[in-house]
């Protein structure tokens, strides 16, 4: 019988570029890139990017959850972001939220700059691999051609393609097999293209996949519980967020026991693993040797559970409120998201308390003390406070008295009036100090004055002290705990507050 080498060696040859190209489903990865809007991000494993200026994400996530290490920056500015009412078809793997918003640049002026280009640079790529690219925009409720030209740009330089973005819902244009710059960057400009007949030149962009083959060995599949793993007390009715970490595994099943592992229960099954936490609304099976199990849904050997039993405790029935008064730092403004926030991060201390308490926050960005005043805004003052029939009253105004220059002496009337109030009702009341603020040295004086005079005020068991270790030699911000404009602090600074929160003992007074 003739035997047809030839044949075979093409179809070996087939079957290589088949698996390169990304057949292979076990080998190909993708990274999915969301451009538009902070508050329309498309969740996990998508990268968001929503500074349209100077947007960045350091370690890329692939479509399993993995980090690569590759980063992406835009290095030359779109003009600004885009909301749309849009969605894209289900076969371009686009998610909803991507294809709702867009960045933007325009050939002629408008909003007073003119933006011809825009420049992403994806860095840390290997060199010795192949990237793909695939380009999707869309800007809805408009029909003149809004023809948008990507052009990447790496070792090899391939031919840029263009998409009609204009209403689109349907098409994606891809750049295929990219090799990377010797520096291992690859960069992707984007521009209007030729036959785009808006008189502004605007061209768009609203998400980025890059493919590639991997050739990393991800190490053996695990996973590890992380959070409750053991001595921890929590109430029972609470919804807690239980936390793995997990290493090539898909999807996860969730159980709890309330006998140290002798019968388990199902709580979720075929949880993704990549999201690495799922809510859980605990149950009110009083124990003292409760577990958590996490293991792969596809492999249940591969497993792990908490490294020591943690207690689920019923409430004792007894119930506190505490109110809240003050402006943008109590409020949830300076860290990166409102859910760190002093306020959030001691409601949620409280949660875990064998009482139940309840957190009222009525603070208001731009509030300074006449703002809290009883005949000034009835919503938000310290009469409504009082309304709530509470336990206490937490005050906390870092610095918008002294940036409208009231001296010592009219915040100190301010408080006067206040406190007076709350102890007319018999309601204890903690008052913070100032917050370091990169101020002139006269508003610096006017807020040293009122740290001194709090304490004078109040006592040392009723001030909260938000000052020392925040401030500079000058008496300004220190830059650690800046969050980026000189006047809220950041996540640091306001996990630091909620320990000096803390340590008044408020619940233990109660």
């Amino acid at each position: 019988m003739r035997k047809n080498y030839p044949f075979l060696i093409l179809l070996l040859l087939l079957f290589n570029i088949t698996f390169i190209n990304g057949y292979a489903q076990n080998s190909r990865e993708t990274i999915n890139i969301d451009f538009g809007s902070g508050s329309q991000r498309s969740p996990a494993p998508w990268n968001n990017i929503s500074d349209p200026n100077a947007g960045a994400v350091a370690n890329l996530t692939t479509d399993q959850g993995y980090l690569t290490g590759i980063s992406i920056a835009i290095t030359s500015p779109f003009n600004a972001m885009n909301n749309v009412t849009a969605t894209a078809d289900d076969t371009l793997g686009i998610h909803p939220m991507a294809a709702t918003d867009n960045f933007y640049g325009n050939t002629s002026s408008f909003g007073g700059k003119t933006v011809p280009m825009a420049v992403l640079t994806i860095s840390n790529l290997d060199v010795t691999k192949a990237y793909s690219f695939a380009f999707f925009g869309n800007r809805a409720s408009v029909s003149e051609n809004r023809e948008t030209l990507y052009t990447v740009e790496g070792l090899t330089n391939p031919d840029p393609v263009a998409l009609n973005v204009s209403s689109n819902t349907s098409k994606m244009v891809r750049v295929s097999n990219v090799m990377p710059k010797e520096d291992g960057t690859i960069t992707v400009v984007v521009e209007k293209g030729p036959n785009n007949r808006n008189s502004t030149g605007f061209y768009h962009i609203s998400a980025m996949k890059i493919s590639y083959v991997n050739t990393v060995d991800r190490g053996p599949k695990a996973v590890t519980v992380k959070y409750p793993n053991g001595a921890e007390e929590i109430k029972a009715g609470r919804e807690i967020s239980i936390a793995w970490e997990r290493n090539d595994v898909a999807s996860v099943n969730i159980d709890y026991s309330t006998d140290n592992g002798a019968n388990w229960q199902s709580i979720a099954k075929s949880v993704p693993a990549m999201v690495g936490t799922y809510k859980w609304m605990v149950p009110s099976d009083i124990t003292e040797r409760a577990l958590v199990r996490i293991s792969d849904s596809e492999d249940p050997t591969i497993k792990d559970e908490s490294d020591q039993p943690f207690t689920i405790f019923q409430s004792n029935g007894k119930q506190y409120t505490i109110v809240v008064l003050g402006s943008s730092t109590a409020n949830g403004g300076g860290p990166s998201v409102k859910d760190s926030a002093w306020v959030w991060r001691y409601r949620n201390y409280l949660a875990n308390k064998r009482s139940d308490f309840t957190v009222i926050n009525l603070a208001v960005g731009g509030y300074n003390t006449a703002s809290i005043l009883p005949a000034n805004n009835p919503d938000n003052n310290i009469t409504k406070a009082l309304s709530y029939n509470p336990d206490a009253i937490i005050i906390n105004m870092p610095s918008n008295d002294a940036a409208m220059g009231r001296s010592v002496q009219d915040q100190m009337a301010n408080y006067d009036i206040i406190a007076a109030r709350a102890a007319q009702a018999n309601v204890p009341l903690w008052v913070t100090t100032p917050q370091p603020r990169n101020f002139s040295q006269d508003k610096v004086q006017i807020q040293l004055g009122m740290i001194d005079a709090t304490y004078s005020k109040f006592g040392e068991d009723f001030t909260v002290d938000f000052w020392t270790g925040f401030n500079t030699a000058n008496n300004t911000m220190k830059p650690e705990y800046d969050s980026g404009d000189g006047v809220h602090m950041n996540d640091a600074a306001h996990r630091i507050m909620l320990e000096r929160i803390i340590g008044e003992n408020i619940s233990g007074y109660l």
